[in-house]
């Protein structure tokens, strides 16, 4: 069982299995491993423009990785 379904089973555990529960379960879990792929496809370059100018300096983020800054 990976750590995503860890935590679901954490959260649902005072609650007996009923179809609607596990569906429930499984839904939360499906999103949580989406948000996951979808925050580990995200690279510097996007983190940059996202959270703007002010969160990085020069040297934290080369979009040319090969041309010194």
């Amino acid at each position: 069982m990976n750590p995503l379904q860890e935590h679901v089973e954490k959260l649902f555990a005072g609650y007996n299995p009923t179809r609607q529960v596990r569906e429930l379960k499984d839904e939360i879990l499906s999103n949580l491993e989406a948000k996951v792929a979808e925050l580990a496809s995200i690279d510097s370059v996007s983190v940059f423009l996202i959270l703007g100018k002010s969160s990085f300096r020069k040297k934290d983020v080369n979009i040319f990785p090969k041309i010194p800054m």
